[in-house]
């Protein structure tokens, strides 16, 4: 009874239906494990620690501040994918594979919504890993004149959302 209320159901984050369904078509059931991957140890490394400290009890007295988000970046084909998706397995957690390019759209606000659906979505189904692949393409400078509203609007959502989940 005095359980908080998850986001998607408040009013003000409550998303069309159409915007939620795409949020759900993005959920990936991918079986990925660590051990699938070749290469990359010392990657693969530096994220387990970094999500374990945030599985272990910590001793009395001290607090460990579990990491919440992770960039991982470089050039097409170097794993990215591949390292969200054992992230996701590893944690028992919903994976959302999203590319920034298809939650655009030409219509007003509508890339707004969608973005926020997936979070809502996400929080739903939490634990969740949402992977946002080419997010370059919201990371233009800012004011050079070159990005469109539609771009700036889903920016700021996006940096919206990331965050309101410094209060999960």
């Amino acid at each position: 009874e005095s359980a908080p209320t998850p986001r998607a159901a408040l009013p003000e984050r409550a998303a069309e239906s159409n915007h939620q369904a795409t949020a759900e078509g993005l959920i990936t059931r991918v079986n990925l494990r660590w051990e699938d991957i070749g290469g990359l140890a010392e990657t693969k490394e530096a994220i387990r620690l970094n999500f374990a400290l945030g599985l272990v009890q910590a001793p009395p007295g001290v607090a460990i501040q579990p990491t919440r988000r992770t960039l991982l970046y470089g050039p097409p084909g170097t794993g990215k994918t591949m390292l969200a998706a054992a992230m996701s397995n590893e944690l028992d957690a919903t994976f959302f594979n999203a590319r920034i390019p298809d939650l655009m759209s030409q219509y007003f606000g509508e890339s707004s919504k969608l973005l926020s659906a997936l979070y809502a979505t996400a929080a739903v189904h939490a634990p969740s890993v949402i992977f946002l692949d080419e997010i370059d393409a919201l990371s233009r400078q800012r004011g050079g004149g070159q990005e469109s509203g539609a771009e700036r609007r889903l920016l700021n959502t996006f940096l919206g959302e990331l965050d309101g989940l410094q209060n999960k």
